[in-house]
């Protein structure tokens, strides 16, 4: 680095923003800017992927929840066609014996019509007016008898109706089993997910505070847990994630706070600890084995230099954009590319 000319009063960020190539420190070859920020976009679009990735199985557990209440729905309209039905057999037996009866009713009155008309050459006038009566009530009966065969064609419908749909209620049982199985694969793998999130953050947000030696902070956690919320008519249930930060006195006790009191540097630390957390869960490193931090000015030297110490170990590759009086705190073996 040259000294006592101009380029000494700008910021090192200026100065890499006025050079159109960088010394890689790992071939030593001159890399064009535009890769590293190739590399840094196809982070960010693979967060961003993982995050599409996310709601697409919610946006699926939302349909196939649907699902669920449709068949849900269809297995209480089989429930009940198969009451109908019941109901209906019973009707039918009850209707079939009425006609059997009406029948051997109508029988008899023909009957005894044929017997009355035969006699009619030698009744008076009384037995006459009988046998009128008897035809008049055949008659009745006839009619009687016609309607209940109509009755029985349309019961004798509705049965073959409902026998079809009670055909459809194994192909629909087999269908809910499958949806119902699929859905639970799609809750058991977003819960294993946020689990594993939730207790890498925990993890090492434990760590990392120990490692930087925050005296006022005893612990930063993830709570997950389920909440009911509406959609719509019903109440589902959603988890919830709580950030919760205890901060001890000078006198040793200890007291709850939130993250609105974090300050600036804790914020930055609680951010790149996220990060890692998604980073490791979601096997980013099998695909982009690169981590790239900037930004850090709102950490102490020290801090930065043990957080750089830390994050190497879960990524291949770790750059850092640091000021000088940042990056000399840093030990170890390291390459550096250094404003000229």
């Amino acid at each position: 680095r040259s000294n006592g000319d101009d380029a000494e009063s700008n910021s090192v960020t200026d100065e890499l923003l006025g050079t159109d190539e960088v010394v890689c420190w790992t071939c030593g070859s001159e890399v064009e800017r535009g890769r590293i920020d190739d590399t840094v976009d196809a982070l960010r679009d693979l967060r961003g992927e993982r995050l599409e990735e996310r709601n697409e199985v919610r946006d699926r557990i939302s349909e196939l929840t649907s699902k669920r209440s449709s068949i849900e729905t269809q297995r209480a309209e089989r429930q009940r066609a198969e009451e109908r039905l019941e109901a209906v057999e019973a009707e039918i037996e009850e209707v079939k014996d009425r006609i059997e009866a009406l029948e051997a009713e109508r029988e008899a009155a023909e009957t005894r019509v044929r017997e009355r008309e035969a006699e009619t050459e030698d009744v008076g006038a009384g037995e006459y007016d009988e046998v009128i009566e008897r035809h008049r009530e055949a008659n009745e009966l006839e009619l009687r008898v016609d309607r209940l065969e109509s009755d029985l064609t349309e019961v004798e419908a509705e049965i073959d109706e409902t026998e079809t749909k009670i055909d459809e209620r194994e192909t629909l049982r087999e269908r809910r089993e499958a949806v119902a199985d699929e859905l639970t694969d799609l809750r058991t793998r977003v819960d294993r997910i946020e689990a594993d999130a939730v207790d890498a953050f925990n993890e090492h947000m434990a760590a990392v505070l120990d490692v930087l030696g925050y005296d006022n902070i005893d612990r930063i956690w993830i709570e997950r847990r389920e909440s009911e919320v509406r959609e719509g008519r019903r109440k589902v249930s959603r988890a919830r994630f709580d950030l919760h930060v205890v901060r001890s006195t000078d006198d040793g006790s200890a007291y709850r706070d939130t993250v609105d009191h974090l300050s600036e540097s804790e914020r930055e630390v609680t951010g790149l600890v996220f990060a890692l957390a998604g980073y490791l869960v979601h096997d980013v490193y099998e695909t982009l084995p690169f981590m790239v931090l900037d930004s850090l000015e709102a950490i102490d030297s020290d801090r930065i230099a043990a957080m750089v110490e830390y994050l190497r170990e879960y990524a291949g590759y770790l750059v850092v954009a640091l000021l000088p009086e940042d990056a000399a705190a840093i030990d170890g073996d390291h390459h550096t590319v250094e404003s000229i």
